[in-house]
């Protein structure tokens, strides 16, 4: 099945690198239609321009693996901060502790997985898909959340009888999450 058959009218996606792609990856890209790729840096305000980021419902700036941590997540950073006025943009960090670079807002705890950019869904840990693939294993209804999450995030959720009688009155999010997991 496409891309189209799964998500219906996809939107265009826009690839921007420094780098042209490898023969192989370029197999891969030619099998989609509106698939573009834009050869400059994402540091360059005229190569944004032309991939239509003002445009765009979502911006998501991959991080180069093969690259040192430190100047990858910099780097990373900055495009971050360029574009993050402009749509909605997720960042991949190697390491989670650079998010707190991305912006003013601090977190009151010590971990990052706690900082209003993780939480919002604005930084991407390089180590959460190793994660959530070893979840999925042991619990098929991570990729059940997973799939709504990417698909515009959980719009309705079916409620028992029971679990509705549980929810009158004031309720705290901390007695909300411990209803839903009992």
């Amino acid at each position: 099945r496409s891309i189209r058959e799964i998500m219906g009218n996809a939107p265009h996606v826009y690839i921007v690198n420094e780098h042209p792609p490898q023969y192989a990856e370029w197999d891969v890209i030619l099998k989609y239609r509106d698939v573009y790729f834009i050869q400059g840096s994402p540091l360059d305000k005229d190569v944004l321009a032309r991939a239509r980021v003002k445009d765009s419902s979502s911006f998501i700036i991959f991080a180069n693996s093969l690259g040192d941590a430190s100047s990858t997540d910099a780097k990373n950073v900055l495009i971050y901060r360029e574009v993050k006025d402009q749509t909605h943009a997720i960042v991949e960090l190697m390491d989670g502790t650079n998010s707190s670079y991305l912006g003013s807002e601090k977190s009151p705890l010590d971990s990052y997985t706690f900082s209003p950019h993780y939480a919002g869904g604005h930084v991407f840990v390089d180590g959460v898909l190793d994660s959530l693939l070893c979840q999925a294993f042991y619990n098929p209804a991570v990729v059940e959340i997973s799939e709504a999450m990417c698909h515009g995030g959980i719009s309705q959720i079916s409620l028992t009888d029971e679990i509705r009688r549980d929810l009158k009155g004031d309720m705290t999010y901390g007695r909300l999450f411990q209803v839903l997991l009992d």
